[in-house]
């Protein structure tokens, strides 16, 4: 069901690609990382500005399916990098939360960059923890419209953006992991380092961002 699931059935396997079925319904690829503090880390989200997918070619086709199934067609995204993009469609994301307790969000500097505990996701992707207030200052500058228990993560059928003309009509067609409008503070928008770098207060030269979860 996870890479944890893995790391708990088999303690001495390494880093890299697993199938996984978080709903239990629809295996799929996904990039495990099985060394940082313990192990049992399922990638969701992965953005490289400018830049090549690193962690593995496997995950390729999983990028181009799930643009093509979750995020509208793969010409939608005018001056986007989406080579540069991994993610994880919010379904299997949402079962995966619901049977983690932690997110953690990596960049270039720092490994683990912040980790949101006692993690949860409600049934609008509105991402909760313990310690959201630190993770709203460390992530969002403290901004009151953070994406930590404010408005919810943006799909097809809920869009929670910040944005009055609704980033999934005005012909971007993006899932807003982040909060704000369809440009700012959007790891998606990785052809720029304005909009790729800016959205934290602690890391603000990144180019490189991971979301991980256990």
């Amino acid at each position: 069901s996870s890479c944890l699931a893995i790391k708990q059935l088999s303690p001495s396997v390494a880093d890299g690609v697993y199938w996984i079925d978080p709903t239990g319904s629809a295996p799929f690829k996904a990039f495990c990382d099985m060394t940082t503090g313990g192990g049992g880390w399922t990638l969701v989200l992965h953005s490289y500005l400018r830049g090549s997918l690193p962690l593995s070619s496997e995950l390729q086709v999983d990028i181009n399916t799930r643009r093509t199934e979750h995020i509208g067609d793969a010409g939608d995204y005018d001056g986007i990098e989406t080579d540069a993009l991994y993610f994880m469609a919010m379904d299997p994301f949402k079962a995966l939360a619901d049977n983690a307790s932690d997110l953690r969000f990596q960049s270039d500097k720092f490994p683990s960059h912040s980790v949101l505990t006692s993690f949860s996701m409600n049934d609008a992707f509105s991402l909760d923890g313990s310690n959201e207030s630190t993770i709203r200052s460390e992530m969002c500058g403290g901004n009151a419209n953070c994406f930590i228990d404010a408005r919810g993560l943006s799909t097809i059928s809920n869009d929670q953006d910040n944005w009055s003309g609704a980033c999934w009509n005005n012909g971007y067609h993006q899932q807003a992991w982040w909060y704000d409008d369809c440009f700012t503070y959007n790891a998606f928008w990785t052809n720029g380092a304005s909009h790729f770098s800016n959205y934290s207060s602690k890391d603000t030269t990144t180019k490189h961002w991971s979301w991980w979860v256990r």
